[in-house]
């Protein structure tokens, strides 16, 4: 009983350390954690929280992120219930246990001890083995294990014998723990800790070494409102609010600090920052190692000052001199034989500061900006503040060893190669890869690194190493390219917390990375990281424009640097000039890359092909990798010196091949393309030369391709889309909007186009273009006639045909005596719209008098409807005198009256017959005439519609001043509708 009290009160005072060492306040968070796990027993919540822990029962894995907290809510828990235990005055007292699993491998290395959990347990607890057994008979122990993914892997069992079999020393421990929990039929509460890519990566490679456990969480990142909440607790408002302001304008930052450890980094950098009015450096923190590199350097001025300030002596180092020796540490502690990479013992820092008053000062100001703990007083031992901590300085420490090529008293190549190997980074991986394929390299610095590149879980690719190594150290496997199928499950398994659902995402991913395997690690690394997908896969993006420098570095790493061997640089030269290649062409190859007369392309390719294997050995670049290469190098054809000679070269032997052929060089424009168009070869090189010209700079290439193009519009219409294909291809030159509009309008502009639909508006749009490019050329040339020709045409199509002759004119002016097609064509142009300008004039006649005679017809229809109205007048008089008054003097003279009375009335009567017969009989004449116009002219309906007109108009309307109105309106509608037909015609 007393020995159980005297650990639990031992155990208290160690978390209690643990936490002030850790620095408690970190996390006031009361933390939650995601349900990651379809098969949880115990945790029917989708988001449990920290409370959820105390009563938990079962066998339970914690997952996380570097710094994420998975260590302090353990020590937190264990913490409570050993205090809760304490206060327990019975004899029933609950055993919690929180134990570092790092430390199991010193029982598992010594052979004299059985490396059971039992046996550890005993050593950690330092209680009797029967009093541990006792308690772990009656199910009253709790066991709280951290760090899973400290343990050292991939160990090799005989360091001396390069072949001897690899240890995992993680899988090793879950077997015995599983064991254990096998052996108390699970009724004993087991909650570990572990890295989730570090699990991953054990189940991954060993699928029967799984924890057996009952339920896993994942613990979640802080949420920003959880930011906001304990920065407000930790500043002042007006702090509080300057610095919110900075992490929200700094989207970088913004990521970093999702987990408690860099998010109290952040705000120590801040708070130090903000003493000397410099807060605003923040804005230009992107990354860990820029936040890591403020924290140290404030660090080391701090603890300076206030040495400076007592007059104590000044510290022996630099800044940097003093970050160096950090990292010096990191790597001999990550490098040594031991399977050890946590623990800094006294050989360490003797090894690389030997002066035993420099490395007492060294050690104090370490401590004191809490970098260094110290985790075993009486051993000597300490440790770094976080594994990102020290994975940062043996990262940064081993990139400036090996920018410098210096050995030094403290650390040697082979440590740094081996420490890297521990350090999950990705940039780690490109500097092991850089001395592995590095010629001038050790063998034994070469095996090192291959060594530690295979303790990456990340694939890593290996050709063409036999001569190095031997045939009987390399195992050859073909990598094909990965398909939309395996890129789902791929982003399934390494980024299983933001899974892609939609086909169309896989689907841009592949086309994207062209099954490239390398490719879809890096656009997975990037998702990882919160970087948008569409930032990733579209072109102009940062994201997508890093990836193609990564793979195309990487592709190239071989012969990137040109001051490596003058076969290197020949080598890059040949790989460059395979991208840029338009097409296939032996003579081509062999005049551009041949030295020598004797040059044989197919012993040049098998060797190429045996050293790269994205280079076949007919001397072609595999599609995929081509499509990379391409994207790499349009980014640098501005500055890569190399890349503009090969342009210049290739257009150089293009115009040669087009004079041999041809005798003139293909500036000459004034000469006619029917000389030379209709050779496919000669077609062929033209676009070869176009080609290598926007290559070299677009504006250049829309320079010497534009004639060319106005040229295959008349000629040869194919032949222009085909130029503008190759152009257009994956938009590979087209940069500026004024290109992507330029590119439009040939592609709708010109005719027989496939893929777009002729407008007449965007023909006219790429003729006013054209036009102004053709207004700067001084000479005659036949481009510029075929402008002109088709300004013409659309001209005549507008029946513009006046504008159109003087613009066929033009054209004829401009066409080179040679053209004698072009010059025909003119003429019978001419021709046709002179032919067309006199039936234009025939018609305007016609219609002239055509309007003539309906006014005239209907004025006499007026002039003959006033003596109808006089008749009838005439008519009324006389039915009204037989009823006027007979009051008449009676004279002998009354039958001479009344006889001229009624001779007075048949004249009238007869007017009025004379009358409506004319009306009758110049209608129908009327009528005659325009029948006869209508049918010689094919406007039928539209002079039929004025017949009747006339005909209403003539027998019903009476009143003479809406007769007057209704003329005027067949007059104006006759005009109207003739000025139609006219158009129509």
């Amino acid at each position: 009983m007393n020995h159980i009290k005297q650990y639990l009160e031992a155990s208290k005072n160690k978390t209690e350390k643990l936490l002030r060492d850790n620095t408690s306040q970190l996390y006031p968070f009361s933390r939650s954690f995601e349900n990651i796990s379809t098969n949880n027993q115990n945790f029917q919540q989708k988001n449990p929280t920290e409370d959820y822990l105390n009563q938990y029962n079962g066998q339970l894995l914690i997952q996380g992120e570097p710094g994420g907290g998975k260590t302090i809510s353990l020590i937190k828990l264990a913490e409570k219930k050993i205090k809760e235990q304490i206060q327990q005055n019975t004899s029933d007292i609950f055993l919690p246990i929180f134990a570092e699993i790092y430390t199991w491998k010193d029982i598992y290395e010594d052979p004299k001890r059985e490396n059971t959990i039992v046996n550890w347990l005993v050593e950690k607890t330092e209680l009797e083995q029967q009093t541990l057994e006792q308690k772990i008979k009656e199910r009253k122990i709790l066991l709280l294990l951290d760090g899973l993914d400290e343990l050292p892997f991939n160990i090799s069992k005989d360091p001396d014998n390069p072949n001897a079999p690899l240890q995992d020393y993680r899988v090793e421990f879950i077997n015995q723990l599983n064991k254990f929990i096998k052996d108390t039929n699970q009724e004993i509460t087991v909650i570990i800790t572990c890295r989730r890519r570090d699990y991953e990566d054990i189940i991954k490679n060993n699928h029967d070494y799984e924890f057996k456990f009952t339920d896993k969480l994942l613990l979640r990142r802080l949420k920003i409102e959880e930011i906001e909440d304990y920065l407000k607790e930790r500043l002042e408002e007006k702090s509080f609010q300057k610095l919110l302001y900075l992490i929200k304008i700094n989207q970088a930052i913004s990521k970093i600090i999702r987990t408690p450890f860099l998010l109290e980094i952040l705000l120590s950098v801040y708070q130090e920052n903000e003493k000397n009015t410099e807060s605003t450096k923040l804005r230009y923190v992107s990354n860990v190692e820029q936040l890591f590199d403020e924290f140290i350097k404030q660090g080391y001025n701090r603890e300076k000052n206030k040495l400076e300030d007592k007059k104590e002596v000044d510290f022996p180092y630099s800044a940097q001199e003093f970050q160096t020796k950090l990292g010096e540490i990191a790597v001999v502690m990550m490098s040594d034989d031991t399977p050890d990479d946590n623990e800094i013992s006294q050989q360490i820092f003797q090894k690389v500061i030997p002066e035993e008053q420099k490395r007492n000062q060294f050690i104090e100001l370490a401590r004191n900006i809490q970098l260094l703990f110290e985790k075993d007083q009486q051993k000597y031992l300490y440790e770094f503040r976080h594994n990102l901590l020290r994975d940062y300085l043996t990262f940064q420490c081993s990139k400036e060893f090996l920018r410098h090529q210096q050995e030094n008293n403290s650390i040697t190549k082979k440590e740094v190669v081996r420490a890297l190997g521990k350090i999950d980074n990705q940039k780690a991986i490109e500097l092991l890869k850089d001395l592995l394929l590095s010629q001038k390299e050790d063998k034994d610095i070469r095996y090192e690194a291959a060594n530690s590149i295979g303790q990456f879980s990340s694939t890593i690719r290996f050709e063409g190493y036999e001569e190095t190594f031997g045939k009987e150290c390399i195992n050859n496997y073909f990598i094909d390219k990965i398909n939309r199928y395996d890129i789902e499950e791929y982003f399934k398994q390494f980024v299983p917390q933001k899974l892609i659902d939609d086909f169309a995402d896989i689907d841009n991913i592949y086309k994207f990375s062209q099954g490239i395997p390398l490719v879809v690690n890096l656009i997975a690394l990037q998702w990882y990281d919160g970087v948008p997908l569409q930032e990733i896969i579209q072109s102009g993006g940062y994201s997508h424009a890093q990836i193609i420098e990564k793979t195309c570095e990487q592709f190239l790493v071989h012969v990137r640097n040109k001051q490596k061997n003058q076969q290197n640089y020949e080598d890059l030269r040949i790989i460059y000039l395979l991208t840029i290649m338009r097409r296939y062409d032996r003579d081509f190859l062999q005049e551009i890359i041949g030295r020598e007369e004797e040059l044989n392309l197919s012993n040049l390719g098998q060797r190429l092909n045996n050293q790269y294997s994205f280079i076949s050995p007919k001397l072609t670049l595999q599609d995929n990798y081509k499509f990379y290469f391409k994207k790499y190098l349009l980014t640098k054809k501005n500055n890569d010196e190399l890349l503009r000679k090969l342009c210049s070269d290739a257009q150089n032997y293009c115009e040669k091949q087009f004079f041999s052929k041809n005798n003139f060089n293909l500036y000459s424009l004034n000469t006619t393309a029917t000389s030379w168009i209709d050779s496919q070869e000669n077609r062929e090189i033209i676009s070869d030369w176009i080609y290598y010209w926007f290559w070299k700079d677009e504006k250049q290439g829309w320079y010497y391709a534009i004639p060319h193009l106005v040229q295959g519009w008349y000629y040869n219409t194919s032949w222009t889309h085909s130029i503008l294909d190759t152009i257009d291809n994956n938009k590979q030159f087209i940069s500026t909007r004024k290109s992507q509009e330029l590119l439009r309008l040939f592609r709708s502009g010109v005719e027989l186009s496939k893929q777009y639909v002729n407008t007449t508006n965007d023909r006219s749009n790429l003729l006013d273009e054209l036009e102004q490019r053709a207004d700067k050329v001084i000479d005659n040339k036949e481009w510029l006639s075929i402008i002109y020709l088709k300004r013409g045409d659309l001209l005549f199509e507008n029946k513009e045909y006046e504008q159109a002759k003087k613009i066929y004119e033009q054209a004829k002016i401009c066409a080179p005596l040679d053209a004698n097609s072009l010059r025909e064509k003119l003429t019978w142009l001419l021709k046709k719209v002179e032919i067309q300008i006199k039936k234009e004039q025939e018609k305007q006649d016609k219609q002239t008098k055509l309007i003539e005679v309906v006014e005239n017809l209907v004025l006499t229809i007026n002039d003959k409807q006033e003596v109808y109205r006089h008749s009838e007048l005439l008519k009324s008089t006389s039915q009204k005198e037989p009823l006027m008054p007979t009051l008449q003097p009676k004279t002998t003279e009354t039958e001479v009256v009344n006889s001229q009375l009624l001779e007075d009335q048949k004249n009238k009567l007869q007017l009025e017959k004379e009358s409506q017969l004319s009306s009758r009989e110049l209608l129908i004449r009327f009528g005659g005439f325009f029948i006869g116009y209508l049918f010689g002219q094919n406007g039928v309906n539209l002079y039929l519609i004025i017949l009747i007109l006339v005909v209403w108009f003539v027998f019903q309307v009476t009143n003479s001043e809406e007769r007057s109105k209704v003329g005027k309106m067949i007059v104006e509608l006759f005009n109207r509708l003739s000025s139609k037909n006219q158009n129509d015609n």
